[in-house]
């Protein structure tokens, strides 16, 4: 007779079948990890913003206040105008700018985003940073999608920003992000 393999807490009296070759027979979910997050925990959220551009000016600023780290899960852009975007990570400086308050998707979770989340045209106070991305929006277009794979992890105290390089451009942004849980 061979190993029976229980549930992982031990309780319950739960076992799996393993095959002739070794292999592990299990009925399973496959969720992203934001998706799973969103419905476990309550914690996706969405962040719109509607700005006019200004040259070289930060429009977007997060800075992640949470006992755990925010990872970034899409992010789109839509605009009337061609536009040259800069992400910055760990800019430094106080910003001065329009709060947002980000949407949580779960309708049911009753949980907020922790944080400090700004917009404007533009978000003054800030300096320096790393340049971690460019990205170029081509005006009139369809939804431009940036980071869906490439997620950005935002440690408790760290932060991003972005800058817009072209003036008088009609921005739209949606910056999905969700909180890691503890599983």
């Amino acid at each position: 007779m061979g190993i029976v393999i229980e549930n992982g807490t031990g309780d319950g009296g739960y076992s799996t079948k393993v095959d002739k070759n070794g292999m592990l027979w299990s009925r399973s979910i496959i969720n992203s990890v934001d998706c799973y997050n969103n419905a476990a925990d309550g914690v996706y959220y969405d962040i719109p913003i509607s700005v006019t551009t200004t040259e070289n000016g930060f429009f977007f600023y997060l800075k992640n206040d949470s006992e755990t780290s925010v990872w970034t899960s899409d992010m789109e852009f839509h605009s009337n105008g061609n536009t040259k975007l800069v992400l910055y990570f760990n800019v430094e400086g106080a910003p001065a700018g329009d709060d947002i308050t980000p949407v949580n998707y779960n309708l049911g979770s009753g949980r907020e985003a922790i944080g400090n989340f700004k917009f404007g045209n533009p978000i003054t106070g800030l300096t320096g940073g790393l340049l971690a991305k460019r990205m170029q929006v081509i005006g009139n277009q369809k939804t431009m999608s940036f980071l869906p794979s490439d997620r950005i992890i935002i440690p408790r105290g760290g932060n991003i920003a972005i800058m817009a390089l072209t003036a008088e451009v009609e921005l739209d942004m949606n910056l999905s992000i969700f909180y890691e849980s503890i599983w």
